[in-house]
């Protein structure tokens, strides 16, 4: 379970308990609570306030994964261009056809510079590979 939907379940939970409108978000709540059309105890207020507090890291979280992730791809496309764009193949079906193995999709930036560091620096690489089996 993601960690939204965990997050989603508690709330909700909380609004039954609580018996507040289900459909109500945890910051239109504490906005309806600061305009005086909600009563919330003290409790209640800290409890939002928490809630709202954990939603806003987990989604700097997912923005930060993400920005991370988009940042591995465009770091790859970069390598892409550096070592086979005039070969015009990918790197999965480059090493598959030069070395016999692929690269899982989920090869990470770091990852596959390092087998370009490895495989295309070094022209003799693939001879010496094959030679030492």
């Amino acid at each position: 379970m993601d960690s939204f939907k965990a997050l989603t379940k508690l709330y909700d939970r909380w609004l039954l308990r609580n018996k507040f409108n289900p459909l109500i978000s945890a910051d239109d709540l504490l906005y309806d609570h600061h305009c005086g059309n909600v009563t919330l105890s003290n409790i209640q207020e800290r409890c939002l306030r928490k809630f709202i507090n954990v939603w806003e890291k987990a989604e700097d979280f997912r923005n930060r994964y993400n920005d991370r992730i988009a940042d591995d791809q465009h770091k790859i496309e970069q390598l892409w261009n550096e070592y086979l764009a005039n070969d015009k193949r990918s790197f999965n079906e480059y090493f598959s056809e030069e070395f016999g193995f692929t690269c899982d999709e989920g090869i990470t930036y770091k990852q596959l510079r390092f087998l370009c560091v490895m495989f295309f620096h070094n022209q003799n690489v693939k001879n010496n590979l094959w030679e030492e089996v």
